[in-house]
């Protein structure tokens, strides 16, 4: 049960610890949404030399067959990602951005170029997507390609003003 990885700090400061002191390259952590407290969490990744966070994982989720009357999933349950954890994405970056010093690339629900701002506006210092993804293989390049545009729209110059402008929110 790997995830009890993430949602001991004990275990993550270990697992990271070890990855660092192993490492040429600087290490960035996934951090679960499925924690009590996320800032233990960072705070222990922190201490272990983390290089920075990424956010968030899915969510643990489960769905139905109703003719078979089984969950959809072999296991019983899945990761749940897109639009619907969005919300939950944003409300624990700009957790975990009041705490830490730590760049955090932000992910969960990316699918627009507003959700990419919105994301920085809680405090991530890059997005990736995911999901979206699977829905348009061309989800990154209209995104980027929207970027400007959306900037223009909200009278945001760069990205790196917006992010400075936008550090304690």
């Amino acid at each position: 049960e790997g995830l009890l990885i993430g949602q001991v700090p004990e275990l993550a400061y270990a697992a990271v610890k070890a990855s660092v002191s192993h490492s040429d390259v600087p290490v960035y952590v996934k951090l679960t949404p499925s924690v009590t407290d996320i800032t233990s969490i960072v705070k222990a990744v922190e201490d272990a030399g983390a290089a920075g966070i990424t956010m968030i994982n899915t969510l643990v989720g489960m769905r139905f067959d109703l003719k078979t009357r089984r969950p959809i999933i072999a296991n019983g349950t899945g990761g749940m990602s897109g639009p619907a954890i969005f919300p939950v994405a944003l409300k624990l970056i700009h957790q975990v951005a009041q705490m830490t010093k730590l760049p955090i690339i932000g992910m969960g629900g990316v699918d627009s170029a507003q959700a990419a701002l919105e994301m920085m506006l809680a405090g991530a210092s890059a997005v990736a997507v995911g999901t979206a993804n699977f829905t348009d293989p061309f989800a990154c390049p209209k995104i980027i390609a929207d970027l400007p545009k959306v900037m223009t729209a909200y009278g945001i110059e760069t990205l790196e003003q917006f992010r400075k402008e936008n550090q304690n929110v």
